[in-house]
């Protein structure tokens, strides 16, 4: 997995994630011609040095 946060507005930063996952890790449904795959994805932020949580987020992907 992959971080490169930078800062978008005063006070926030945009965070883009890569990440790779095993070919072997990912279930495809063929639907027709077409291979279907759904990834839930989930984050915890937390507070450098401490056990804090700033925030949770997660979304559902899809890929025809």
């Amino acid at each position: 997995m992959e971080l490169s946060p930078f800062r978008s507005q005063e006070g926030y930063y945009t965070v883009p994630l890569s990440f790779e996952i095993p070919q072997t890790a990912v279930q495809f449904d063929r639907k027709g011609d077409k291979q279907r795959m759904q990834l839930e994805v989930l984050a915890v932020v937390r507070n450098e040095g401490e056990d804090r949580i700033l925030s949770r987020l997660g979304e559902t992907l899809m890929s025809l």
